[in-house]
């Protein structure tokens, strides 16, 4: 359990970085008024999982790996709190810094984990690392990353460069 400080700055934090109001909302109990005014510049993303079916889709891999380093496999089936979901959003962009990903996007593909929009995959062929597919491509079994470096490299070899 974290101390109401701790959740009054994870929520400040996430407001002055773009997350949803509602998705605050959703994560804390805490008066609207610690972080309401800072809620002016949400970010575009919004629930969806047709990214996962786009070249950014290494994005969701590389999230949820982390997610399981940070909290473990069974904290999917639990509901994070503000400072757990900021701590998870803080180090992804520590690590990431360049990445497309949002907060909402983050919070978003959590949730469709949860409801089996998007499925997890324990192992890739490859790499043998975790992943995440749409659920409407569930009989993959390479993981975005590896795809992206394959096609990378027979683009790189086939061009004749």
């Amino acid at each position: 359990m974290h101390n109401e400080l701790e959740v009054i700055k994870a929520a400040q934090w996430l407001a002055t970085t773009g997350t949803s109001e509602t998705i605050i909302k959703g994560y804390t109990s805490i008066k609207e008024s610690y972080f309401k005014d800072m809620c002016t510049n949400s970010e575009k993303h919004r629930y969806g999982t047709h990214w996962l079916r786009c070249d950014e889709a290494y994005e969701a891999d590389r999230l949820y790996r982390l997610f399981i380093h940070l909290f473990g496999e069974k904290a999917l089936h639990k509901v994070l709190d503000i400072v757990e979901f900021t701590i998870l959003c803080k180090t992804y962009f520590t690590k990431f810094p360049t990445s497309i990903m949002s907060k909402n996007r983050i919070h978003f593909l959590i949730l469709s984990i949860r409801n089996g929009d998007a499925v997890v995959k324990n192992k890739c062929k490859s790499c043998g690392l975790p992943f995440v597919l749409h659920r409407d491509d569930c009989l993959e079994d390479t993981c975005h990353i590896c795809r992206q470096l394959s096609k990378k490299i027979s683009g790189d070899v086939g061009s004749g460069e």
